[in-house]
Protein backbone atom coordinates (compact mmCIF):
# COMPACT_ATOMS: atom_id res chain seq x y z
CA UNK A 1 0.00 0.00 0.00
CA UNK A 2 1.34 3.35 -1.10
CA UNK A 3 2.50 6.18 1.86
CA UNK A 4 -0.80 8.30 0.87
CA UNK A 5 -3.12 5.08 1.01
CA UNK A 6 -1.86 4.08 4.34
CA UNK A 7 -2.13 8.02 5.70
CA UNK A 8 -5.66 7.99 4.26
CA UNK A 9 -6.51 4.46 5.99
CA UNK A 10 -5.10 5.61 9.69
CA UNK A 11 -7.10 8.51 9.03
CA UNK A 12 -10.27 6.59 8.04
CA UNK A 13 -9.37 4.09 10.45
CA UNK A 14 -8.98 6.85 13.67
CA UNK A 15 -12.12 8.49 12.29
CA UNK A 16 -14.25 5.62 12.15
CA UNK A 17 -12.97 4.39 15.68
CA UNK A 18 -13.55 7.52 17.10
CA UNK A 19 -16.65 7.70 15.68
CA UNK A 20 -17.50 4.72 17.12
CA UNK A 21 -16.89 5.15 20.28
CA UNK A 22 -18.97 8.55 20.43
CA UNK A 23 -22.19 6.62 18.80
CA UNK A 24 -21.77 4.00 21.41
CA UNK A 25 -21.34 6.35 24.18
CA UNK A 26 -24.66 8.28 23.35
CA UNK A 27 -26.64 5.02 22.67
CA UNK A 28 -27.47 5.54 18.86
CA UNK A 29 -26.46 3.02 16.59
CA UNK A 30 -25.33 -0.82 16.96
CA UNK A 31 -21.55 -2.05 17.28
CA UNK A 32 -22.64 -4.84 14.46
CA UNK A 33 -23.33 -1.69 12.02
CA UNK A 34 -20.32 0.11 12.52
CA UNK A 35 -18.14 -2.56 11.93
CA UNK A 36 -19.57 -3.19 8.95
CA UNK A 37 -19.48 0.48 7.40
CA UNK A 38 -16.15 0.39 8.95
CA UNK A 39 -14.91 -3.13 6.68
CA UNK A 40 -16.61 -1.35 3.46
CA UNK A 41 -14.97 1.91 4.17
CA UNK A 42 -11.59 -0.08 4.20
CA UNK A 43 -12.10 -2.60 1.02
CA UNK A 44 -13.48 0.35 -0.92
CA UNK A 45 -9.99 2.58 -0.08
CA UNK A 46 -8.25 -0.89 -0.61
CA UNK A 47 -9.60 -1.26 -4.17
CA UNK A 48 -9.15 2.33 -5.22
CA UNK A 49 -6.04 2.40 -3.81
CA UNK A 50 -5.15 -1.13 -6.28
CA UNK A 51 -6.42 -0.02 -8.90
CA UNK A 52 -3.26 2.16 -10.31
CA UNK A 53 -2.38 1.36 -14.08
CA UNK A 54 0.73 3.37 -13.04
CA UNK A 55 3.42 0.91 -13.33
CA UNK A 56 6.34 2.20 -11.08
CA UNK A 57 8.88 -0.72 -11.48
CA UNK A 58 8.75 0.06 -15.03
CA UNK A 59 9.62 3.33 -14.51
CA UNK A 60 12.96 2.34 -12.35
CA UNK A 61 13.89 -0.31 -14.64
CA UNK A 62 13.70 3.03 -17.70
CA UNK A 63 15.43 5.19 -15.30
CA UNK A 64 17.94 2.65 -14.56
CA UNK A 65 18.79 2.28 -18.59
CA UNK A 66 18.50 6.18 -19.35
CA UNK A 67 21.01 6.78 -16.74
CA UNK A 68 23.44 4.50 -17.93
CA UNK A 69 25.26 7.32 -20.31
CA UNK A 70 26.41 4.40 -22.68
CA UNK A 71 22.72 3.58 -23.41
CA UNK A 72 20.89 4.96 -26.68
CA UNK A 73 17.82 3.19 -26.79
CA UNK A 74 15.50 1.31 -24.55
CA UNK A 75 13.72 -1.71 -25.66
CA UNK A 76 10.92 -1.72 -24.05
CA UNK A 77 9.18 -5.24 -24.32
CA UNK A 78 12.21 -6.79 -22.79
CA UNK A 79 11.39 -4.90 -19.05
CA UNK A 80 7.41 -5.81 -19.22
CA UNK A 81 5.93 -8.18 -17.24
CA UNK A 82 2.38 -7.36 -18.67
CA UNK A 83 0.48 -8.19 -22.18
CA UNK A 84 0.24 -5.14 -24.40
CA UNK A 85 -0.04 -4.61 -28.31
CA UNK A 86 0.66 -0.84 -28.40
CA UNK A 87 2.56 1.77 -26.93
CA UNK A 88 2.40 5.34 -27.40
CA UNK A 89 4.90 8.01 -26.25
CA UNK A 90 3.73 11.40 -25.00
CA UNK A 91 5.67 14.40 -25.27
CA UNK A 92 5.34 17.35 -22.08
CA UNK A 93 2.94 19.67 -22.61
CA UNK A 94 0.58 17.28 -24.63
CA UNK A 95 -3.07 17.76 -23.95
CA UNK A 96 -5.16 15.22 -22.54
CA UNK A 97 -7.62 15.58 -25.35
CA UNK A 98 -4.24 14.71 -27.96
CA UNK A 99 -3.98 11.80 -25.95
CA UNK A 100 -7.17 10.64 -25.82
CA UNK A 101 -7.26 11.63 -29.96
CA UNK A 102 -3.88 9.50 -30.22
CA UNK A 103 -4.81 6.62 -28.10
CA UNK A 104 -8.55 6.48 -29.35
CA UNK A 105 -9.32 5.42 -26.22
CA UNK A 106 -10.76 7.24 -23.34
CA UNK A 107 -8.15 8.16 -20.87
CA UNK A 108 -7.63 10.56 -18.13
CA UNK A 109 -3.98 11.44 -17.33
CA UNK A 110 -2.77 11.25 -13.83
CA UNK A 111 0.49 12.52 -14.68
CA UNK A 112 -1.06 15.71 -15.48
CA UNK A 113 1.71 15.77 -18.35
CA UNK A 114 -0.12 19.19 -19.79
CA UNK A 115 1.38 21.12 -17.43
CA UNK A 116 4.55 19.30 -16.92
CA UNK A 117 8.62 19.47 -18.40
CA UNK A 118 10.06 16.71 -16.26
CA UNK A 119 8.29 13.40 -17.88
CA UNK A 120 7.59 11.74 -20.90
CA UNK A 121 4.51 9.34 -20.29
CA UNK A 122 4.25 5.75 -21.92
CA UNK A 123 0.83 4.83 -22.28
CA UNK A 124 0.47 1.00 -23.04
CA UNK A 125 -2.59 -0.83 -24.52
CA UNK A 126 -4.17 -4.11 -25.18
CA UNK A 127 -6.80 -5.00 -26.87
CA UNK A 128 -7.89 -1.47 -27.20
CA UNK A 129 -7.99 -0.39 -23.11
CA UNK A 130 -5.47 1.12 -21.28
CA UNK A 131 -3.31 -1.50 -19.19
CA UNK A 132 -0.57 0.36 -17.90
CA UNK A 133 1.48 3.94 -18.29
CA UNK A 134 4.82 4.61 -16.88
CA UNK A 135 5.93 8.33 -16.47
CA UNK A 136 9.57 8.91 -17.69
CA UNK A 137 11.57 11.11 -16.09
CA UNK A 138 13.72 12.91 -18.39
CA UNK A 139 17.06 13.21 -17.26
CA UNK A 140 18.41 15.54 -19.43
CA UNK A 141 17.74 13.64 -22.66
CA UNK A 142 14.98 13.71 -24.89
CA UNK A 143 12.83 10.39 -26.07
CA UNK A 144 11.75 9.48 -29.10
CA UNK A 145 9.99 6.46 -31.32
CA UNK A 146 11.80 7.49 -34.21
CA UNK A 147 9.99 6.92 -37.35
CA UNK A 148 6.80 5.17 -35.52
CA UNK A 149 3.66 6.87 -33.77
CA UNK A 150 3.85 3.93 -31.63
CA UNK A 151 5.65 1.18 -30.70
CA UNK A 152 4.93 -3.13 -30.39
CA UNK A 153 6.44 -5.79 -28.40
CA UNK A 154 7.92 -6.83 -31.65
CA UNK A 155 8.85 -3.07 -32.60
CA UNK A 156 9.99 -1.84 -29.30
CA UNK A 157 12.94 0.76 -29.41
CA UNK A 158 12.76 4.01 -27.30
CA UNK A 159 15.47 6.08 -28.52
CA UNK A 160 17.21 8.58 -26.23
CA UNK A 161 18.80 11.47 -27.00
CA UNK A 162 21.14 12.89 -24.41
CA UNK A 163 21.65 17.18 -24.01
Amino acid sequence: MSVSAQFIFFYLESNVKINVKIFLSLGGVEENYLKKLYWSMFFILLILTGCSQQHKALETSIYSIVEDQNSEEVEVQSLTDFEWDKAFLFQPYTSNDGIIETLGVDFKDPSNIEMREDIYLLVFLHENNVVHYVEIDRQRCSFSLGENEYITPTDDLIFIERH
